[in-house]
């Protein structure tokens, strides 16, 4: 009787530590499960994002590339000083893009003082932010 007392309580151990390893095993599994979900959503996530960028960029691309158009249309439609005067006007109209940030406004002001010192700082000045 003692003997099998003895086996009973050996034999309960046991299966205590077996269960804590199982419920160790399971929780791990759970873990794993949870991060492989949530990298599958990164990557799905990323893949839209991709998608997305390529459908803003072609159009922009797009755009960009017809202004270097236009702007060599009117480099030779309008060779004199004429042609200086629509330059201002357009400098004029980019410098209240609303979507320029003002250290934005700043480098471009920067950029065409540099190419085009006759312009004048104070000229510009009324555009800087």
């Amino acid at each position: 009787m003692i003997r099998s007392q003895v086996a009973r309580e050996k034999l309960s151990t046991q299966l205590e530590e077996e269960r804590n390893h199982l419920r160790t095993t399971l929780k791990r599994l759970e873990e794993t499960t949870n991060r492989m979900v949530n990298q599958e959503k990164l990557a799905t996530m990323g893949q839209l994002l991709a998608g997305i960028a390529h459908e803003i960029n072609n159009p922009v691309g797009a755009l960009l590339r017809g202004i270097e158009s236009a702007k060599a249309a009117l480099e030779v439609a309008f060779p004199s000083d004429e042609g200086k005067h629509l330059e201002n006007a357009l400098v004029h109209e980019g410098w209240d893009c609303p979507y320029w940030s003002p250290e934005e406004k700043r480098t471009r002001i920067d950029a065409v003082l540099a190419t085009n010192p006759a312009i004048g700082r104070l000229w510009l000045a009324g555009w800087r932010s």
